[in-house]
């Protein structure tokens, strides 16, 4: 999976570095989700705890203007649930048996977002987008048919940042979806 963010990263730098002054900003980003209870009707009543978790992703971004800019933003968090949610069963010798293992839990965000930025080398900054977030609940055994939801929203961020000549370190909170909420720290390079 991470070959595959290196890979978008690399494609978008290549199309914009030919440009003298490119507007074009581009890097990594660490993020920490507090996610609370995961309830889809798919799933059946109630929710799933998940465990909150740290994550990783990558922010691109053009500036249209001074202030203004458009964002693409892709995170990638893993997690497990916090109990038991589910009896999965196997055949084995002609019987049935189930357990009731931890699930695995995936989630990746695809976001574009315009973005306001206060001018300065110390400044403060706020996103406004659409944002697509697919989940999905696994065991080593396999996903059992268990659902791939998948949903989308509007999203939104603040945050606050530091440039040092062409590398600029931001900080930000993101509200995804009423599930998926996440702290950040990135540091993007300026081409």
């Amino acid at each position: 999976m991470c070959r595959k963010y290196i890979f978008v990263l690399l494609t978008f730098t290549s199309v914009f570095t030919f440009a003298e002054d490119s507007k074009f900003y581009a890097g990594l980003k660490g993020g920490y989700s507090s996610f609370s209870g995961i309830a889809w009707e798919q799933i059946g009543s109630g929710t799933w705890e998940v465990d909150d978790s740290a994550g990783f992703g990558l922010l691109a971004g053009y500036n249209l203007l001074d202030e203004l800019a458009i964002e693409i933003d892709i995170m990638h968090f893993s997690s497990k649930t916090k109990d038991n949610p589910a009896a999965l069963c196997d055949l084995v010798n002609g019987q049935s048996v189930c357990t009731s293992p931890r699930l695995d839990y995936s989630s990746n965000t695809y976001s574009i977002y315009a973005a306001y930025k206060t001018q300065g080398d110390i400044f403060f900054k706020g996103r406004l987008g659409y944002a697509y977030q697919q989940h999905e609940f696994s065991t080593s055994k396999g996903s059992y048919g268990l659902p791939e939801p998948s949903e989308s929203s509007l999203s939104g961020s603040i945050g606050v940042g530091a440039n040092y000549k062409k590398m600029t370190f931001e900080g930000s909170y993101t509200y995804v979806t009423d599930e998926v909420g996440y702290s950040s720290l990135g540091i993007l390079y300026n081409f």
